[in-house]
């Protein structure tokens, strides 16, 4: 089969006269922090997937999850997601290191909504963070008993 660049989109122009513009809603859900729809989005929210890039700019998407609020959201700029140990390969962590830009996408299954938003990150955990940690992890494995 023969290719053609005939097809290929290569600016924001072009791509805008195909699209189109965006309707009088949509501007409005580019925040600069999190609003209160938004945060009770998140406390309801039971799974996300959080999307990093490593200094090269190779993409990892990881899917994170608990029960509903697994998230604490601190304040209008501030996430805590709890990092599970899984298979320990720490990708979207060592990301995070070399490059603090992350996507987060939470989704509650069963609708047809979801929120996305992207953020400069930092890794930390705080003894309170650890301890809300280890009580979700708790409350967890004997919810899935």
């Amino acid at each position: 089969m023969e290719t053609s660049s005939d097809y290929r989109v290569s600016s924001t122009p072009q791509l805008r006269s195909i699209i189109g513009d965006p309707g009088e809603l949509a501007p409005k859900k580019v925040m600069g922090a999190l609003d209160e729809m938004a945060t009770d989005f998140i406390r309801r929210s039971p799974f996300l997937v959080l999307a990093t890039t490593d200094a090269e700019g190779n993409l990892d998407a990881s899917p994170k999850g608990g029960g509903p609020g697994f998230v604490a959201v601190e304040d209008e700029l501030t996430l805590a997601i709890p990092d599970r140990k899984g298979n320990k390969l720490i990708f979207g962590l060592q990301n995070i290191l070399a490059n603090p830009h992350v996507g987060l996408i939470f989704v509650i299954p069963g609708t047809d909504e979801s929120w996305g938003k992207y953020f400069a990150s930092k890794i930390g955990l705080s003894q309170d963070a650890a301890a809300k940690l280890d009580e979700m992890v708790e409350h967890d494995y004997k919810h899935n008993l």
